[in-house]
């Protein structure tokens, strides 16, 4: 396989530069990790937008997008692995994209491509940016246009992104297993909230 030099956006997340009134709090999912520098780097050759791909530095939106300022959208987190025989496999992909299409249908987003496009879309730009393990992030939002929480023209626009993400741990995590807590949160019940 051929290395290259790719496009990326980086941001830096440093834990020790928590407010004071955060002192002694571990910070929850990251246990183990509070005064370690974390990096998150995104890199990609291409990614797939509205039905097209598109290079990963040309993508951009608007920053009236609706779903910047109100939160309405879906996204789904799928991994890519590496196979002992070598080949690649996406883990449970037709059951990623169901629930992306349900996720939506509660919120009354109506996706305008098919499952097999967004399907083919997750596989297609896995190969493209040549990953062998990758994650993948199909993601559905409101564009821009119309503000405000009534706002029902705006386009419907969505994306697959994808990049490689070695263990979501770190590779100490992988190796020497980690530290887990059981919360004593109830989570809700699904009759508690207004679904379709």
């Amino acid at each position: 396989m051929t290395v290259l030099a790719l496009p990326f956006v980086s941001r830096r997340v440093v834990l020790a530069d928590r407010p004071s009134f955060m002192e002694g709090v571990e910070p929850v999912g990251l246990v183990g990790f509070a005064r370690e520098e974390l990096d998150v780097t995104i890199e990609a050759d291409t990614l797939w937008l509205d039905g097209e791909f598109v290079d990963f530095s040309d993508a951009h939106v608007h920053v009236l997008t609706h779903t910047l300022h109100y939160g309405l959208g879906a996204f789904e987190g799928i991994r890519c692995y590496r196979c002992d025989d070598g080949r690649s496999s996406i883990f449970r992909l037709d059951d990623h994209v169901e629930r992306l299409y349900d996720t939506c249908h509660l919120a009354t987003i109506d996706i305008p491509w098919s499952k097999e496009t967004i399907r083919d879309a997750c596989l297609e730009v896995v190969e493209r940016n040549g990953f062998e393990s990758a994650y993948i992030r199909p993601v559905v939002f409101l564009g821009d246009g119309e503000m405000g929480l009534g706002a029902t023209g705006n386009e419907v626009r969505t994306a697959v992104v994808t990049w490689e993400w070695g263990a979501y741990l770190g590779d100490e995590g992988l190796n020497q297993g980690i530290e887990a807590k059981v919360s004593s949160f109830t989570r809700h019940h699904v009759n508690s909230s207004l679904l379709k």
